[in-house]
């Protein structure tokens, strides 16, 4: 159906009623295929919804390593700040989410970086008793 959309000329960017854009559902569910084809067809990247998230936000948040790397390379800043000065970084370790946390690392990705809370990515990790990915957090570089 995306295909037969976008092959129309369909506006890839065009929000719901709650701001969410078709990259930021092919984000949140993972669907790795229709983010590529998205951004190929013009989907920007820097879109919000209602609640402030964007797709990269909810890529690593749902630890879809596969769907942030995509966004990423369409130009997203690694380090961007987001609601509550918020990183990608912070997002995939306070869930738990190891492989996306390693892969933003690789990519470069500050994990000395403060929310307005004052709170690191591990710090995150910590409280939401990720150990794992705490320790990597904190870990020498």
């Amino acid at each position: 159906m995306a295909a037969a959309l976008l092959a129309a000329r369909a506006d890839p960017s065009l929000p719901n009623i709650a701001g969410v854009t078709p990259l930021m559902a092919a984000a949140f569910n993972g669907h790795v295929e229709l983010v590529q084809a998205l951004l190929q067809a013009g989907a920007r990247v820097d879109a919000a919804d209602r609640v402030d998230k964007t797709a990269a936000v909810y890529a690593a948040g749902n630890g879809h390593t596969d769907c942030m790397a995509k966004i990423l390379n369409a130009g997203v800043d690694i380090n961007q700040r987001y609601a509550h000065r918020t990183t990608l970084l912070m997002w995939a370790a306070a869930y738990g989410h190891e492989a996306t946390v390693r892969a933003l690392l690789a990519a470069g990705a500050d994990p000395a970086m403060k929310d307005d809370r004052g709170k690191t990515a591990a710090d995150m990790a910590a409280e939401a008793n990720f150990p794992a990915v705490a320790g990597l957090l904190t870990a020498p570089r």
